[in-house]
């Protein structure tokens, strides 16, 4: 689509595993149309523990959520929401609108491809393509994210990309794009 809409000078937005896709893109297609890029609470650089990613999640800990799920993933939504925006936090304010509309965009997603979704965020290794970011990069991350916390996914990607700049949010949750402050 950018090619076929001849843009140019782009900055790329994305959250959470919007973040994945930014990298790809920029893998695959290259820089010459981006001039720069956000990463908002984002997923990179590499979320499983693993030998060589011992800060990552525990492969346990990504079946039992996978497992909760598959038992009752519209309470298991109800139940992270407050985490998700950091109710009781200061200046994490959210409408309870925001929280029942994003209930329900979940709920109207197939729930295949949020399971394959989730495998692939946590899985997918972007290391060694986040160190091949050429462009600018604003790496922007709650301190308070429980779904993706800074110090595995912000705090690594400010160590991978060459040019970037990193904001951190104090009580900052994984919601940050829809907190009213």
């Amino acid at each position: 689509m950018i090619v076929h809409l001849d843009l140019r000078e782009i900055t790329l937005v994305g959250h959470s595993m919007g973040s994945g896709e930014i990298v790809r893109y920029l893998t695959r297609y290259g820089s010459n149309r981006i001039d720069r890029i956000v990463l908002l609470a984002g997923s990179v650089p590499f979320p499983l523990k693993t030998a060589d990613n011992p800060d990552g999640f525990d492969r346990g800990f990504i079946d039992s959520m996978r497992d909760a799920w598959k038992r009752d993933f519209p309470s298991w939504l109800f139940e992270a929401e407050q985490p998700y925006f950091g109710v009781g936090l200061p200046g994490c304010n959210v409408s309870t609108k925001i929280g029942e509309w994003t209930r329900w965009d979940m709920l109207h997603t197939s729930f295949k491809a949020v399971l394959d979704c989730y495998e692939t965020v946590i899985e997918t290794d972007f290391r060694d393509e986040i160190r091949k970011i050429d462009v600018p990069a604003l790496i922007i991350h709650g301190d308070s994210d429980q779904s993706m916390p800074m110090e595995i996914s912000g705090e690594k990607s400010t160590q991978l990309i060459p040019d970037n700049k990193f904001i951190v949010y104090e009580n900052g949750p994984h919601g940050l794009p829809m907190l009213n402050d």
